[in-house]
């Protein structure tokens, strides 16, 4: 028999079948219907592709988001596996836009910008699947339904504000531009503006901005200073499906610039102070001081002064800052000031501030009070010695505010002006005016002075007959000198007899007023002689005009007061001694002074004594002859004083040397400490000179009979120009005198005849002094005073 197959369309690649055979009778003694064993048929399924079968989709998502369907994951192929579908014929995009992402298999359906299924939009797609021979036979759609979401509201802010302190409420008309609660399907939302900022403080109404952007705000009173502010823009669309109702903060600045208030005070009352009053302070005269609200408390203030009459015032009036009033009025001025006084602050007028307050005037009034004189001198003080003008001449000029001087005079309170000092115009008179100066007096007070050397306080007054004025004047008179001092007494002095141990010598000095066209009475001095020897120096007698016996003081010309000889005797004492010398000084004082060393003399006093002696006293005076290390100064005096003789036996040589040599302002002394050698001649014109007197000479000289002696001893060398600081220069000098003695006198003006020649070597050999030296050695000269006495 015969059968057919029909596939039932699965992708089975092979099948079988079963079979029997049976027939409809009996045989051979078999039941009837029996049939035959199994058998079994196999079919080979020869395969055939089936095309796959695309099945729609629907996928939901948010406005303006994309969504990611996978649209194959319910698709089905027969012949394949889903996974190796793919989808092909994206086609009839409705609503947006449809792309198959690499996988093959994924569609992204990106919807309209601003575009949901609740707005009417119909969103989908349709596609095929594909097994990769064949598409599906036909296309599946996919539906998408899109969520409403609710756009960012948005603007675009203003610019930043800046307005002053106390400006009042302040209106920006379309401060925020371009408000947009989103695309046009939310055009039917309201909008909102959210305003905050960090100053609340600074606004009495705080910033705020319409739903047509417009800003306003109120600065609160008398603050200043800066707010940030932000504002965002709200709409009603809500946040549904992630939805912004708000926009991102924006921030702009508020500046509310400081405006300076104007600062103020009350004036305090006019004043009334008399001419020449001293300087004025009034406390609290200006009250009320205000410098503006509380945020102006740290301002400083400070008064602008001024005035009418300026004149008026030395010191011009001022306010300080706590209020208080100050002036001083003028020297000599009257009258009215009108003075303007404003206060002013260190806020600025920066922005309308205003820092200064209207002015107030307040009016000062000096009465006139009757003005002294004024006295005034070239010089406090004035002097000079004892005879001289006064230096300098002193001016005195007065000046009168109230009569212009018309009825000064000027006057010396008691006891008056020393001396023989004047005052022109005379006390009493009415002085003159000033050649420059109309309305200035002056007087002079000149010389000579003419008292007694002292400090003479005085008191100048001036007067106009009704006030005075004084100042003191001092007048310092010192010393005049005396200049030249020569010492005129005796040299030399012989005691009464051998045995007499003492002698009065008349000291005398020649005394003069110093040659400086201002002379004046030397009989006001006072002469001291004093004994040079001691440290310090002792007086011996002083004399003063006018003098009694025996003491001396007389002008040598009665006409002439400029010189005069003084004298006082002194008692020398020889003690023990044949002789000695004294140095003496000569000190002046009284209305005069002089106490130079250069005008000390020396005096010897010697016994007479018959034969192996020499003595002396006086000296020579210098020439440009004098020589060596410390030649004296020509024209000088050079002192000396000696006494030379033999012991009893005639062994030793006993007695004093000393010499004065002045040299440049120093006083040098040379001592005798060790003599050692004497040399005596006699000589005359017929013999010459020999050991013994010959034709008729004796031990005594005379004029034809005159002796010559040489001594010479160590010596000591001092500088003694300070007599109570003596210092010493050499202790091992050698002191040699040369003298002839051709009787007496020994001087007898203007010189000799008597002779000597002084040297002296100092320890090194060297020639201190010569007073007369010819190149090579010392030659005797005539002595300018005193005697030489060679027995």
């Amino acid at each position: 028999g015969t059968f057919s197959y029909s596939h039932d369309g699965s992708e089975t690649a092979s099948d079988s079948f079963t079979y029997k055979a049976c027939d409809n009778g009996t045989t051979n003694g078999s039941p009837d219907g029996k049939c035959s064993g199994t058998a079994t048929v196999s079919l080979t399924v020869t395969p055939v592709n089936d095309a796959p079968v695309s099945v729609g989709d629907s996928a939901t998502t948010n406005e303006d988001t994309s969504v990611d369907v996978n649209v194959l994951a319910n698709d089905t192929d027969v012949d394949n596996a889903n996974s190796d579908l793919r989808t092909v014929s994206l086609r009839n995009v409705t609503g947006g836009t449809a792309i198959v992402l690499l996988d093959g298999r994924t569609v992204r359906f990106s919807p309209n910008s601003d575009a949901n299924s609740s707005d009417g939009w119909t969103f989908k797609f349709t596609y095929k699947a594909n097994d990769g021979a064949l598409d599906s036979a036909s296309a599946a759609i996919v539906t998408i339904t899109v969520n409403p979401v609710n756009d960012i509201p948005r603007f675009t802010k203003g610019a930043d504000q800046t307005v002053n302190e106390d400006s009042g409420a302040h209106t920006a008309l379309g401060w925020a531009t371009n408000l947009s609660t989103g695309p046009a399907n939310e055009g039917g939302q309201t909008l909102a503006f959210i305003v905050g900022n960090d100053n609340n403080g600074l606004f009495s109404s705080q910033p705020a901005i319409s739903s047509t952007g417009t800003l306003t705000y109120t600065p609160a009173t008398q603050a200043s200073g800066v707010a940030t502010i932000t504002v965002q823009i709200h709409d009603n669309g809500g946040t549904a499906n992630g939805g912004v109702d708000t926009s991102a903060p924006q921030t702009f600045m508020i500046t509310v610039n400081p405006v300076n208030d104007i600062p103020s005070f009350t004036k305090g009352a006019d004043q009334t102070v008399n001419e020449d009053a001293s300087t004025q302070t009034v406390s609290g005269w200006a009250t009320n001081l205000g410098k503006g609200p509380a945020n102006e408390s740290g301002q400083t203030l400070d008064f602008i002064v001024s005035n009418n009459n300026n004149g008026l015032f030395s010191g011009q009036p001022a306010v300080s800052s706590t209020g208080t009033l100050t002036f001083t009025s003028a020297p000599n001025a009257n009258g009215v000031a009108t003075v303007t006084v404003k206060i002013h602050d260190d806020g600025g007028t920066a922005n309308g501030g205003v820092d200064t307050s209207a002015p107030q005037t307040v009016t000062i009034t000096v009465n006139p009070v009757n003005d002294g004189p004024v006295l005034t001198m070239s010089a406090s003080s004035t002097g000079g010695q004892y005879s001289d003008q006064p230096s300098p001449v002193i001016t005195l000029t007065a000046t009168d505010i109230d009569n212009m001087g018309s009825q000064l005079t000027f006057s010396v309170d008691a006891p008056g002006l020393p001396a023989s000092l004047v005052l022109t115009p005379a006390a009493g008179s009415t002085a003159p005016a000033s050649p420059s100066s109309p309305g200035t007096r002056t007087a002079t007070i000149s010389g000579p002075l003419g008292v007694a050397p002292g400090t003479y306080l005085r008191t100048i007054r001036v007067s106009d007959g009704a006030a005075t004025d004084t100042k003191p004047l001092t007048v310092n008179v010192t010393q005049e000198n005396a200049d030249p001092v020569v010492y005129t007494g005796p040299s030399m002095q012989f005691t009464a007899s051998t045995t007499t141990t003492s002698a009065t010598v008349q000291l005398q000095a020649t005394i003069t007023d110093i040659n400086d066209g201002s002379r004046g009475d030397i009989r006001n001095a006072i002469v001291h002689f004093m004994n040079m020897d001691t440290v310090p120096a002792t007086e011996l007698c002083q004399v003063a005009y006018p003098a009694s016996a025996p003491k001396t003081f007389a002008l040598i010309n009665p006409a002439d007061l400029t010189q005069a000889t003084a004298g006082c005797p002194y008692t020398f004492s020889l003690g023990s001694a044949d002789s000695n010398s004294w140095d003496i000084g000569i000190f002046v004082d009284g209305y005069y002074t002089r106490a130079a060393q250069i005008d000390d003399s020396m005096v010897t006093v010697s016994k007479p004594l018959a034969s192996q002696f020499i003595t002396g006293g006086g000296y020579l005076r210098l020439t440009s002859a004098t020589a060596g290390i410390n030649s004296g100064d020509v024209g000088s005096k050079n002192n000396f004083g000696f006494n030379v003789k033999y012991n009893s036996k005639g062994t030793n040589l006993q007695g004093r040397i000393n010499t004065i040599i002045r040299r440049n302002g120093h006083l040098y002394q040379v001592k005798g400490n060790n003599l050692q050698t004497l040399g005596v001649l006699y000589c005359n014109a017929g013999t010459g000179c020999t050991a013994t007197p010959q034709n008729g000479c004796t031990y005594n000289a005379s004029s034809i009979c005159w002796i010559k002696a040489t001594f010479k001893g160590g010596a000591n060398i001092q500088d003694v120009t300070n007599p109570a600081n003596p210092i010493s220069l050499d202790g091992g000098a050698t002191l040699q005198m040369d003298m002839t003695d051709y009787g007496e006198p020994g001087s007898n003006g203007p010189a000799g005849p008597d002779s000597m020649a002084i040297t002296v070597i100092n320890k090194a050999g060297n020639l201190w002094y010569s007073s007369n030296w010819n190149g090579t050695k010392t030659v005797e000269q005539l002595l300018d005073g005193g005697n030489l006495v060679v027995h």
